[in-house]
């Protein structure tokens, strides 16, 4: 086969990835469905302004009273493949990276593909992948898809690994693993892990196993080191840590039932989208020849090469249908939460590893249908049927069956059934099925529509945003309950000014929208907005209130207002940087919260400090008095003059997190906490120069251990190809 021949369907391959992008591309817009606003978009906007000005963006000043930024693996700081955003306008940026990653997975399905499958059956099986409903449920977490994309080449690499004279250098799997972890998604990352580490194992004598593992793990993790190293650390002091409570881990699990939408396309509904027993992945669809073909492969004998391929793709299907189950399956909820599996949330994201599986044994199955009796394909050909039907009762509330949508799907259905099971040879020549891959492809992109909705980008979200206070930050204080926020903010992103939207402006923001969160500051801003504390929120420097509902307080009156949805000035909110002469000790953090949540503690008139054993001075004022911030370009500095005549402490509300120096009069200081977590200062009598600069060093630790991680597998690269030339 010729160079040019065999690229020639991977070239197509990347012709069907461009096609879902090409109206957002061509008028410069970005995506809306759900996360895309809200999130996705401010965090790549907020990442790349700071980049483009030459500066590693350390810490995110603007959510949760500050928050590690480059800890965390969403901002792709050390990605490759983000570098797109310094090179092309945002929007355009935005749109080619998703892209890029759609054209990564279905490139590399199709080199895995075609270990079991001819040409065209591996195409067929890749743009099935490539083009479902899974993935693109993937495009709006993009930091899923991004580490998903690189799942098929994990497991290429890891075969190929496992063959007597391997085609890719022992790098290569190592490699692989780290672009997946630093693609943003710490989770599936790990499971692409196990699903190497499970190839090896499957094919490989024992003897060579631990070497070739060990050898991976090491390059994976020094590879990936300048953002593992700081993730971890993140991880270290987060809510994940002790792992989520049973509702919040196992929220968006998936009824096994519900599988029978991947023979159904959703275009059918009213809605566009058949909803179920989760939203996390809002389309299963897979394509009813897509799932007729994996039925056909589970039905009809494998050859003896294919035997063991065959039997891993079922029981990865298997486990992952289990897990995604969690709440649904009272035993799987219950190996989740005594399994410690419950430091991850949404058991329904190993949703695209089902779905990699059903096109994998799709494959295997278009190569052997001819080789099958009669009987087996009407055997294979009446289930599909079975699982249309299943899926038409229960979504039944949500579809139209009678539109001509629907008859013209049930249609090619039934006639690509009715192909299968009379003229199987046809699914043996590489011309049919191109075209019957192009059908399916375009059936696909007609049923994801809903996730392609683009709009012109736009870096003002708010107009009230401009006129409020940067010294105050802002917090949402709903009618609902704290279970049901989520969907509430859903319905008006804009009007809730929710998820991330506050980077955009460079706005406070009381809360954030990342998975992880300090576990003591969770506590605290609970505290403040759910009891509510509103002594609290002055504290935090809380100066407008987002709300459903009349917020009725003495120092509280309307300032904006948005359809339903009011926006409040809390005039009593305290300054973001304050001078106490007056403290309570406390002799560790744990002694602080005690104080802080005891009976009687007014924030507004006393502050903890921590660890400190000294009180303040007899006869101190408990008034706290404001202290103007110095502007500065870094956002990893903070800058301030504090002139007093006694000794007094210095609050700043930013976390306290492990990283953060603190320097007066150029001296650099230990730090004290305030209430347990925000940064504080004990200033002596005088007029002083205080500085606090975020310079962690195990971020530097980490780009060390990888600069040294490259050099080693450029090495090992280049004596590879001495020895293979």
């Amino acid at each position: 086969m010729t160079f040019s021949a065999r690229f020639r369907l991977p070239a197509l391959l990347l012709l069907l990835a461009f096609l879902p992008f090409f109206q957002a591309l061509t008028r410069f817009e970005v995506f809306q469905f759900r996360d895309h606003y809200d999130y996705f978009v401010p965090l790549h906007y907020f990442t790349t302004q700071r980049l483009a000005a030459a500066d590693l963006p350390l810490w995110n000043p603007y959510s949760a009273s500050g928050e590690p930024w480059l800890a965390n693996p969403q901002t792709g700081v050390f990605y490759p493949p983000a570098l797109l955003f310094l090179v092309f306008p945002f929007p355009t940026a935005y749109v080619l990276f998703l892209f890029l990653h759609l054209a990564i997975l279905g490139v590399g399905a199709f080199f895995l593909f075609r270990r079991w499958a001819p040409p065209a059956a591996a195409f067929f099986g890749a743009a099935a992948l490539m083009l479902s409903g899974p993935v693109f449920s993937l495009l709006d977490v993009s930091n899923n898809l991004c580490t998903f994309a690189w799942v098929p080449i994990v497991l290429w690499c890891a075969i190929e690994r496992t063959e007597d004279a391997p085609s890719v250098p022992p790098v290569a799997g190592g490699a692989a693993l780290a672009m997946a972890f630093l693609a943003g998604e710490p989770f599936l990352a790990a499971v692409a892990a196990l699903l190497y580490a499970a190839v090896q194992v499957w094919k490989r004598r024992a003897s060579s196993i631990a070497g070739e593992l060990a050898a991976t793990a090491l390059i994976a993790i020094g590879l990936a080191a300048a953002q593992l190293v700081p993730f971890v650390e993140m991880l270290r002091g987060s809510d994940r840590l002790h792992g989520l409570d049973r509702e919040l881990a196992l929220r968006q699990s998936l009824h096994p039932l519900d599988w029978a939408a991947a023979a159904l396309p959703p275009h059918i509904s009213s809605l566009g989208l058949l909803i179920g027993s989760q939203t996390f992945i809002a389309s299963l669809y897979l394509g009813g020849t897509t799932v007729f073909l994996a039925v056909a492969c589970l039905i009809m004998p494998a050859e003896p090469r294919l035997r063991r391929a065959k039997s891993g793709w079922v029981l990865l299907l298997l486990l992952t249908v289990l897990l995604s189950a969690g709440s649904q399956i009272a035993p799987v909820a219950w190996v989740t939460m005594a399994a410690h599996l419950n430091v991850s949330r949404y058991p329904s994201r190993l949703v695209p590893f089902s779905a990699l599986a059903i096109c994998a044994l799709a494959c295997i199955g278009t190569s052997g249908l001819a080789g099958t009796s009669r009987g087996r394909r009407i055997c294979a050909g009446a289930a599909t049927a079975l699982l249309v039907i299943v899926a038409a009762v229960r979504f039944r509330p949500q579809i139209e069956l009678s539109s001509p949508r629907a008859v013209a799907s049930i249609l090619f259905l039934v006639l690509v059934l009715v192909l299968a099971v009379e003229i199987p040879a046809l699914f043996k020549r590489q011309g049919f099925l191109i075209v019957l891959t192009l059908f399916v492809a375009a059936e696909s992109l007609f049923s994801a529509r809903p996730f392609l909705v683009s709009a012109p980008f736009t870096a003002t979200v708010q107009p009230w945003a401009r006129t409020i206070s940067s010294e105050r930050k802002l917090a949402r204080v709903p009618s609902k309950d704290r279970a049901a926020l989520a969907s509430l903010f859903a319905l008006d992103r804009t009007s809730w000014y929710s998820g991330y939207l506050n980077l955009i402006d460079r706005k406070y923001d009381l809360s954030t929208a990342s998975p992880l969160i300090s576990r003591r500051y969770a506590r605290i801003h609970d505290a403040a907005l759910f009891i509510p504390r509103l002594d609290l929120l002055d504290f935090l420097s809380v100066g407008y209130l987002i709300s459903d509902r009349a917020i009725q307080q003495p120092s509280v009156h309307p300032f904006f207002r948005l359809r339903n949805i009011g926006v409040y000035l809390n005039e009593s909110s305290g300054p973001m940087a304050t001078l106490w002469h007056r403290w309570t000790p406390a002799v560790s953090d744990a002694h602080a919260d005690q104080i802080i949540f005891g009976e009687g503690f007014d924030a507004g008139r006393t502050v903890v400090a921590s660890p400190q054993s000294s009180a303040s001075p007899s006869g101190a004022s408990g008034a706290p008095e404001e202290i103007r911030i110095d502007p500065v370009q870094d956002e990893d500095v903070l800058r301030m003059k504090v002139t007093t005549t006694t000794p007094a402490f210095l609050v700043m509300n930013q976390v306290s997190a492990p990283g953060w120096r603190l320097f007066i009069d150029g001296k650099e200081q230990s730090t004290v906490r305030a209430d347990g977590l925000f940064l504080g200062a004990m200033i002596p009598p005088g007029n002083h120069q205080v500085q606090w600069c975020y310079e962690p060093r195990f971020i530097f630790l980490g780009m060390v251990i990888s600069l040294l991680a490259f050099g080693w597998s450029t090495f090992r690269v280049i004596k590879f190809l001495q020895r293979a030339s």
